[in-house]
């Protein structure tokens, strides 16, 4: 009976998790220079945070990961990664969840996933925040001047060292968003009827 469960249940997993795929990236970009995320004291009194606003399209995504290069790392302090929502700019964003991933990256890549899973709207506007909280930190974020691919958008780089965030402009930051579509409901009901079809031929 095992067995014959097995093949409906896999055909519903897959219909209701879809695949992952890469909605915007150029990490296969050219390195092109750096963009410092520090925290407060040093040559620059302010922390400097710095963050990625991107706009989903093509349906509604859950968010699996978003890998991000770095270069050298100074100090010990952690590097903090949130995500927000972003309706209205990085200025009056609505915190979703922290990110999952090294604290102390340093020369590769690092790969970051929602601590909380996360469903992004199709259409809606969302902040990738790096910062530092403490002196004694400073992180390397690799930058280029390649385009982007993707069905996503890049809304604007942004930088803060004195708690406004502002435009930065190009090259943008190396990094890579993957997510998997939601399905449609229409879809899921078709997979559920014809899980249930099977089964009820199998017994």
């Amino acid at each position: 009976m095992k067995t014959r469960l097995l093949l409906p249940l896999v055909t519903l997993s897959l219909t209701l998790t879809g695949h992952s795929a890469t909605v915007l990236s150029n990490i296969t970009g050219a390195f092109a220079t750096n963009q410092a995320v520090k925290g407060p004291g040093g040559f620059l009194p302010s922390a400097v945070q710095y963050g990625l606003e991107f706009t989903v399209a093509g349906g509604d995504h859950y968010l699996n990961t978003i890998t991000l290069v770095f270069g050298n790392t100074l100090g010990t302090q952690p590097l903090l990664v949130e995500l927000f929502a972003s309706p209205t700019g990085p200025n009056s964003a609505t915190l979703l969840t922290s990110m999952s991933g090294p604290t102390n990256p340093s020369n590769g890549n690092a790969v970051y996933s929602p601590a909380t899973p996360q469903t992004l709207a199709d259409g809606n506007t969302y902040f990738l925040k790096l910062y530092v909280v403490n002196a004694g930190g400073l992180y390397s974020l690799s930058r280029t001047s390649e385009p982007l691919t993707g069905t996503w958008a890049l809304t604007s780089a942004y930088l803060s060292n004195g708690g406004t965030w502002n435009t930065t402009g190009a090259p943008w930051a190396l990094f890579d968003i993957q997510a998997t579509p939601v399905p449609e409901p229409a879809a899921t009901l078709l997979g559920g009827l014809g899980c249930l079809m099977l089964l009820r031929r199998r017994r």
